[in-house]
C-alpha cells in the first residue's frame, strides 16, 4: 500500500513541476522583448 501511495505522490509532483514549467515558458516566449534565444539557452 506504501509503494502505490508513493508512486501517486511522486506522479504528482512530476506532473505538477512540468505544468509550472510549461506555463512559465507560455509566459516568457509571449514577451517580445525577450529574445527566443535567451527563453531556450534558459531552459
Amino acid at each position: 500500500m506504501n509503494t502505490i501511495f508513493l508512486i501517486i505522490i511522486t506522479s504528482t509532483a512530476f506532473i505538477s513541476t512540468n505544468l509550472d514549467d510549461l506555463f512559465a515558458l507560455m509566459a516568457f516566449f509571449s514577451r517580445e522583448d525577450i529574445p527566443t534565444r535567451h527563453v531556450v539557452l534558459g531552459q
